[in-house]
């Protein structure tokens, strides 16, 4: 049930890429802006969703693997570039966030204490 599950957040995330191009593509957005975010975004939804390095890893060179046989653009590598950028941030910042206090950042404890 889970790799059917998996198989399904694939298809979708596929999908939800592709109409995130066209959409921004039809907004008037610039193409290497364009493809820069999307790539972005699709790295922080795979990464978060999976949690899994090795999997997330295989989704981005399955999904721009297709890609790269549709297209033979180096836009694609590029692509495939800063999705795995994102997953080695978010892999390398999120344990050092869990360990941090985030109230001492704001300053509203500080207004509301007597």
């Amino acid at each position: 049930m889970q790799i059917l599950k998996n198989i399904v957040i694939f298809i979708v995330s596929v999908l939800s890429i592709s109409l995130l191009i066209i959409i921004f593509d039809q907004l008037g957005m610039n193409k290497k802006l364009n493809l820069f975010l999307s790539a972005l975004l699709y790295g922080v939804f795979i990464t978060i969703y999976l949690q899994k390095v090795f999997l997330s890893l295989s989704y981005f060179l399955g999904f721009y693997s297709l890609l790269f046989m549709i297209s033979y653009s180096v836009e694609v590598i590029v692509m495939l570039f800063i999705s795995c950028t994102v997953l080695m941030i978010i892999k390398m910042i999120m344990p050092k966030l869990k360990d941090t206090r985030v109230d001492r950042f704001f300053i509203f404890n500080k207004l509301y204490k007597k």
